[in-house]
């Protein structure tokens, strides 16, 4: 059975202090004191929460206990993103 792989590779800034907050509203990447990353909402005045997609990081509702991890974002929007599709064969 033959599956293709889509890759999508978004242009990231760089990371920004915690005391700096994002101008828009939004989920980013924040990097936690372990040194793993994770998503989080900016709702415009709190991170609210923490998750492992931007899905799931959209829809929380609660305060994330650090409100002052580095954090970073898009540089480009989606529909600028690089695409990558390759093939690979997978074992039977």
């Amino acid at each position: 059975m033959k599956t293709q792989v889509l890759t999508i590779t978004f242009k990231l800034t760089p990371w920004f202090p915690g005391e700096t907050k994002p101008v828009r509203i939004g989920v980013y990447e924040r990097l936690g004191n372990d040194g793993r990353t994770a998503r989080s909402k900016w709702d415009g005045e709190y991170w609210l929460g923490g998750a492992r997609t931007t899905d799931e990081a959209a829809s929380v509702t609660s305060r994330a206990l650090w409100q002052n991890l580095p954090w970073r974002g898009l540089k480009q929007y989606s529909s600028n993103a690089e695409v990558k599709v390759s093939s690979m064969w997978e074992p039977l």
